[in-house]
């Protein structure tokens, strides 16, 4: 994936367990990535032996829009509720990053 500077981003939050819906929304926004009108993110993205938690958090901070992939899985993830979660719903309210 490329990177670029600002928030651009649409950052994919999912649970490990779903990972099949992550491949799809992958597949079906490949175009729009293809064409550069979107830069689609998600930990599938972070390079091996990479600090993981700090590729994260500058993805987060990069973020123009969230999609969460919302099911039983995601409800219990911890480090989604604690970590990508409120991370989130900060950069909703402080920098105007739509959630969807």
């Amino acid at each position: 994936m490329t990177e670029a500077i600002g928030r651009d981003k649409v950052f994919v939050s999912y649970s490990h367990q779903d990972t099949w819906w992550l491949n799809e929304l992958m597949r079906m926004m490949a175009p729009y990535a293809r064409s550069g009108k979107i830069l689609l993110w998600s930990d599938s993205d972070i390079p091996t032996g990479s600090h993981w938690r700090e590729e994260i958090d500058k993805a987060l901070g990069e973020a123009r829009v969230a999609v969460l992939a919302v099911s039983d899985h995601f409800m219990q993830s911890d480090f989604i509720h604690r970590v990508e979660l409120p991370a989130l719903l900060l950069e909703a309210e402080n920098e105007g990053v739509k959630i969807c």
